[in-house]
């Protein structure tokens, strides 16, 4: 597993690991069920997610979770530890075991029993995507700043070469200190130099180093501006990670199947994925499916 694949927790990560412990040698169904009633043992207090919510958890549902949130077969059983772990660390506290009770509550309530591990899963993995994306926002614009400042250098050193070759020309055509006099080039002798230096190359490149820097320059200003003008929402449409959309259109086939219809139950998804805190654009959402089809 990845640095970039693994859940971002509340608290200090390495104060994560080691309170936590997740078996990495995971390596079937059976194993990863017992995991999480041990894990829940090894609390020693009432969970705000309790494990008889993931604990019977199937193969089928592993691979629907996989294929949701991109997740490699490699890391086909341990990844779940990791998300369990951050779901309880995230709503361990005080102040949110309140929330937590009405999200158990609210997930028990529409899922049957033997869809609870899938669903879960795709809330849970859902929201702490969705605050890991917040997070990483901050460092993308300051990439993208960095971006600027580094072709800015690299424009700059382009520049300066040029400018020096022009230099060169024009100090050829200086005034002589010692006599007073303009030296006279003749024409082929200009062009000899310039061909001799690739003048003309250089002034080609000049001008593609003008227009890329403003070409790119306007790019990423108007990155940024969209960021500022929206003040960072993370509910924007662009901004919500595709695996969320996914998991919606999931859990919404789930809740149609428990009723004996075809219909996806959107509304009712949406309210479920609201009560943790995910708000759900339908309009995004039928936007996320079409460039799906679309490969």
């Amino acid at each position: 597993m990845t640095e970039d694949d693994l859940p971002v927790f509340n608290l200090d990560y390495e104060k994560v690991e080691a309170l936590s412990n997740p078996d990495s040698n995971v390596g079937d169904l059976a194993g990863l069920q017992e995991w999480f009633v041990a894990r829940a043992a090894r609390a020693g207090q009432v969970l705000p997610f309790p494990p008889d919510l993931v604990c019977g958890i199937t193969d089928a549902q592993v691979s629907a979770l996989l294929a949701v949130f991109g997740i490699r077969e490699a890391d086909r059983y341990n990844y779940w530890e990791y998300v369990y772990d951050w779901a309880l660390f995230r709503y361990v506290e005080d102040d949110l075991t309140d929330e937590a009770a009405v999200m158990q509550q609210r997930v028990r309530e529409v899922v049957p029993t033997w869809h609870l591990p899938e669903v879960f899963f795709l809330l849970a993995t859902s929201r702490y995507r969705k605050e890991k994306a917040e997070r990483e926002l901050p460092d993308k614009k300051r990439g993208m700043w960095a971006r600027a400042n580094r072709r800015a250098q690299d424009n700059a050193k382009k520049l300066a070469a040029v400018i020096r070759q022009l230099e060169k020309v024009l100090s050829l055509m200086d005034e002589s200190a010692e006599d007073g006099r303009m030296r006279r080039l003749s024409l082929p002798d200009v062009a000899t130099w310039c061909k001799k230096h690739d003048f003309r190359e250089k002034l080609a490149e000049l001008s593609t180093v003008v227009y890329e820097d403003q070409q790119e320059s306007q790019k990423l200003f108007s990155k940024m501006y969209a960021d500022v003008k929206e003040d960072l929402p993370r509910e924007i449409v662009k901004d919500m990670p595709d695996c969320v959309y996914q998991a919606v259109d999931r859990v919404a086939s789930i809740l149609a199947e428990t009723k004996g219809t075809k219909t996806k139950k959107i509304s009712a998804t949406v309210q479920l994925f609201g009560v943790w805190d995910i708000v759900v654009d339908q309009g995004a959402l039928k936007v996320a499916r079409r460039k799906r089809k679309k490969g």
